[in-house]
């Protein structure tokens, strides 16, 4: 297709665009900003995370932009472990009719760079000049601005209308970046020597910044560029779970501190850890302290001590426990109480209150009254009740039993005939140390009476006044 312009319009013929205005224009006008004043569209520090924009003039595909005066312009706050870079932008926008500086935020990296600058049929953009925010940074550093107006891959000088450039602001901002880092290390070292400090220091900078493990969960792979000393650190992010087996770091063993044992490792967790020389191994450093073993630590949980991380407890959790009082003693079992249980209440019921026992079976075949069961009393005095079994030999022997307290008959005179038991409970009055007997006898000696069951309970007591 044929194009021509401009011309007069007769009765409304010749009709022109803005976009046919700047395609003139652009044909003959380059993309970029004015080159004189130098500062045109400079970018500067302004204190905090702030910069200014000087005043300028530029033109992008045949549009013009003026700033007339200095433009303030707010940057995001600086992320708290990576760096990144934001690219200040000329942007010409044809859908919203407009030419605006912006900024096209970087994304946080140990190794950051520039967004790419946008050019469609909607959109073109300038680059006039690259931030660098280090992590941390709460200012804006000069230094750290890297002036694109001159790239005219990004930017560049309008063309055709140029007398002279004017590269005053350009070269100070190299000279100010060159004077920062000689002055660091003039008049200590001189030459090739400085460069190469300068790049150990580099080294040793980039050592501690915690890398992403490579290789497996068990053979791990780190970047290490310092020769392997006695004593030398390493950080690292864990890629993989390796489930406390056997780890090496490239092909060296890694264990926990002062052990032959591989330490746990759980994937995305960050560890240090240095080398030795004398064993060629590496040792986890110890992120905690404590003496604290597993079977102190409830089952299921998880501790760190010296040793090693993530440790599992093994106590048992009995929760809560009750204990009934018995007459024998209760082991109260290993493990952790949570505070809940309790021991039951002790119960007691005159007449329940065993004080004695020798209930073992004894018999005789005497036809007189024979001790066969003595219990000596520890009470200070009172009335206590006695419960016996008694029995004969035989179907038509009677059987006879009685109770003596000190030898001496006390007790009620108690018979039975037949070899069926039938208890007796009879209450006496006793003195301390008194003996509780029961004596037993025959009717036939052929046949033997049989006692069991003998056993003493406290009735009711009364503790004497004096010992």
């Amino acid at each position: 297709m044929q194009k021509s312009s401009f011309f007069n319009s007769i009765n409304g013929d010749r009709k022109y665009n803005a976009s046919d205005y700047a395609a003139y224009f652009g044909s003959f006008i380059g993309n970029g900003v004015y080159p004189n004043p130098g500062n045109n569209l400079a970018v500067t520090a302004s204190g905090g995370m702030n910069i200014s924009v000087a005043a300028g003039k530029a033109w992008i595909n045949g549009y013009y932009y003026e700033n007339t005066g200095v433009f303030n312009i707010s940057i995001d706050a600086a992320d708290g472990v990576l760096k990144r870079i934001d690219r200040i932008v000329l942007r010409l926008d044809h859908l919203n009719r407009q030419i605006v500086l912006s900024v096209l935020k970087g994304t946080p990296s140990s190794t950051p760079t520039a967004s790419l600058l946008t050019r469609t049929s909607d959109i073109y953009e300038l680059g006039i000049a690259d931030i660098l925010i280090n992590n941390g940074d709460i200012g804006i550093n000069q230094a750290h601005i890297t002036d694109l107006r001159f790239n005219a891959a990004l930017c560049g000088i309008v063309s055709g209308v140029v007398e002279q450039i004017d590269t005053t602001g350009l070269f100070a901002q190299y000279d100010a970046a060159f004077n920062s880092w000689f002055g660091q290390v003039q008049n200590i070292l001189s030459g090739d020597v400085a460069g190469n400090i300068l790049n150990q220091i580099n080294i040793h900078k980039s050592e501690n910044i915690y890398q992403l493990a490579g290789g497996t969960a068990t053979a791990i792979t780190l970047t290490i560029r310092e020769t392997l000393e006695n004593g030398l650190p390493i950080n690292f992010i864990a890629s993989a779970n390796n489930s406390g087996a056997d780890t090496t770091i490239n092909g060296k063993p890694l264990y926990k501190p002062n052990t032959t044992t591989a330490p746990t490792l759980t994937a995305g967790r960050a560890y240090t850890v240095w080398y030795n020389l004398t064993s060629s191994c590496f040792f986890i450093k110890a992120s905690a302290t404590g003496t604290t073993t597993s079977g102190k630590v409830l089952a299921g949980e998880t501790y760190s001590t010296e040793v090693d991380t993530d440790q599992v407890g093994t106590m048992t959790n009995n929760g809560a426990v009750t204990i009934t009082p018995s007459l024998v003693d209760q082991v109260i079992v290993e493990g952790y109480h949570n505070g809940g249980g309790k021991v039951s209440a002790i119960k007691l019921i005159a007449g329940n209150i065993l004080i004695g026992n020798s209930g073992d079976p004894a018999r005789t075949t005497n036809t007189w009254y024979t001790k066969v069961r003595e219990i000596t009393t520890s009470l200070l005095g009172g009335t206590i009740r006695v419960k016996f079994y008694l029995s004969a030999g035989s179907s038509t022997t009677t059987a006879y039993g009685r109770i003596y307290v000190n030898d001496v008959a006390i007790g009620t005179e108690r018979t039975v005939k037949g070899i069926s038991s039938i208890i007796f409970t009879e209450d006496i009055s006793i003195n301390a140390g008194d003996k509780v007997q029961i004596y037993i006898k025959t009717s036939n000696s052929d046949y033997a009476s049989n006692v069991n069951g003998f056993t003493l309970y406290i009735a009711t007591v009364s503790c004497s006044s004096t010992l």
